[in-house]
């Protein structure tokens, strides 16, 4: 049996293959097509006569084979499976399906197909969204939410779906399917501009399974993660029928940040994909970034790359070749800290942050940067949890005052050094698990890996960001009484207390006897006192609600 081998795509800018898929009314009988060359327009003219195919490729095995031309090609049981149900009886059909329209054993022709992929989905007649066989109850899932799309606003959906006995358990178990996870298909769908979802042999037009997915307000208690995910998906579906048909070459509206930010723990084949599929669907331009695909280029320096686009003004970054997280060193500003968080659970319009931002998480602009950060503390340095943390996303994420964004370089203003790790690996939920444990996390634990030698003066700067963050509290008004004791706990004890930070709890009217007696209880003889914070507190003759005079302070020598 003759193995398909390609031919070289002839020259031009925009140069595909297009797979046409010859028809057989018998599903026993081999799977046969051509490989067509097609020149995608360089204006736009609306819809073309092929079909796109988003799907997960599963196994990297290949037991199954089609036939172009009459040599075979090795594909996966998935996509096999997806191209017999798309096989017509009696015409042939045209499709592009990156498996076999991209020659995958040459990297270069990887690297220029993906940089056409915006345009193949978006100017595609479908993007069909194949979500596997029929399994576990799937048509009966799809029937329900099918129903649910076709009730108004008005009508007791809740009732009638309960007359119609909705099958929620067949639902979850279909939004659990692997399409949902995977990152390609954010770039696919997001560009699409007309959507058919197929499971099996049931077809639904994707305005019809976003719509009725909105619709029956699952419960996601069993898998919180899910919910998130599911409902950035079904946004990007329901929004293809709004987007025109004009555009040529369809760009985002987010950054490459917050799209990272959103979407890194999905799942990919390669590592770089987690990138590249997400940079076809940013604001950002590729070439300008200096992020054009090259499969060639090893990970840790795509890595690199990627942060330096972020935060051009970096110290140092550490990456490795096999794993996907940074060690970082950078100046930035202390803007605040995180007191409140809120899940909305209203909006669809995009995913939370990958990574959960808890209250106590600083809020840094970094020097170079467009957009501020969201960081935590660790015990000798921190985690990034979003590198770019729009006002909106903010918002969504979490409250912080706003006050000190508005004097980013006043004269109190002072950049500081600061470590830190980020962790694309990390997923939400286990983060919120270590959050949550309460075990403190050492920086040569978190990167063992790193040659970064810890000193004394890390631990320094690690106390100097968190006098920035008393002084904004006190500054704002905040509750700095929780704060302080909630900072105490984290350091575990390790953090210096600073004279600058004695001094400032006591001459505040507000809670300083409080927090000094907090700071005693913890620190005891370590606590700086000197004689001008003695008489700072002795002229504070409210301390906070104290009302009482501060015997337990003793002057240093």
């Amino acid at each position: 049996m003759l193995q398909y081998k390609y031919s070289p795509l002839p020259a031009g800018p925009s140069i595909i293959r297009v797979l046409r898929l010859l028809p057989n009314e018998d599903s026993t009988i081999p799977i046969k097509c051509q490989l067509i060359s097609y020149s995608l327009p360089t204006t736009g003219k609306g819809h073309h006569l092929y079909e796109a195919l988003s799907y997960v490729w599963g196994s990297e095995s290949k037991p199954q084979c089609i036939f172009i031309d009459g040599c075979a090609l090795p594909v996966t049981d998935n996509l096999y499976t997806a191209l017999l149900h798309l096989r017509d009886y009696q015409l042939p059909r045209i499709l592009w399906v990156d498996a076999v329209c991209i020659n995958q054993q040459d990297d270069q022709e990887k690297a220029s197909q993906i940089q056409l992929m915006p345009i193949i989905y978006g100017q595609a007649s479908h993007v069909i969204v194949w979500l596997g066989a029929a399994a576990d109850n799937s048509d009966r899932a799809l029937e329900n939410i099918r129903l649910s799309a076709e009730y108004k606003p008005s009508e007791d959906k809740a009732t009638i779906m309960q007359e119609k006995k909705t099958d929620y358990t067949a639902i979850l178990m279909l939004l659990q399917r692997p399409w949902f996870r995977r990152i390609w298909v954010l770039q696919e769908i997001s560009a699409a501009r007309s959507i058919l979802v197929m499971c099996g042999s049931i077809k639904m037009n994707g305005y019809t399974f976003s719509s009725g997915l909105k619709g029956l307000n699952l419960l996601y208690k069993i898998n919180p993660g899910l919910e998130s995910l599911i409902r950035s998906i079904t946004y990007l579906i329901r929004g293809a029928i709004f987007r025109p048909e004009y555009m040529t070459y369809p760009r985002g509206t987010l950054s490459l940040g917050e799209l990272i930010d959103m979407y890194h723990t999905r799942e990919a084949t390669k590592k770089h994909d987690k990138v590249y599929a997400l940079l076809g669907m940013s604001s950002d331009i590729p070439k300008e970034a200096g992020l054009l695909p090259n499969y060639e280029l090893p990970w840790n320096i795509l890595f690199h790359r990627v942060i330096v686009s972020i935060l051009p003004e970096i110290h140092s970054v550490e990456t490795w070749p096999n794993k996907e997280i940074a060690v970082i060193k950078v100046r930035g500003y202390i803007l605040g800290r995180i007191n409140s968080v809120e899940g909305d659970s209203s909006r669809y319009d995009r995913q939370s942050s990958a990574k959960s931002i808890q209250e106590g998480d600083i809020v840094c602009l970094f020097q170079g940067a467009s957009e501020p950060s969201i960081i935590g503390m660790c015990e000798d340095y921190f985690t990034i949890k979003m590198i770019s943390a729009t006002p909106q996303q903010n918002k969504e994420e979490g409250n912080v005052d706003q006050r000190p964004q508005k004097s980013l370089y006043t004269k109190e203003s002072i950049l500081r050094d600061v470590l830190l790790i980020w962790n694309w690996e990390i997923s939400r939920a286990n983060s919120e698990k270590e959050n949550k444990s309460g075990i403190p996390i050492k920086f040569k634990d978190a990167a063992p890996d790193s040659e970064i030698d810890l000193d004394n003066k890390g631990l320094s700067d690690f106390a100097l960001i968190i006098e920035d963050i008393i002084m904004i509290a006190m500054k704002s008004g905040s509750n700095g009484n929780q704060m302080m004791k909630r900072l105490l706990d984290e350091s575990r004890s390790k953090l210096p207390v600073s004279e600058t930070v004695v001094k400032m709890v006591a001459g505040n009217a507000e809670w300083g006897g409080q927090i000094m007696e907090l700071l005693l209880q913890q620190r005891g003889e370590s606590l700086p006192i000197s004689e001008e914070m003695v008489k700072i507190a002795a002229g504070n003759t409210e301390w906070g609600g104290w009302r009482r005079e501060p015997t337990s302070l003793r002057r240093s020598g």
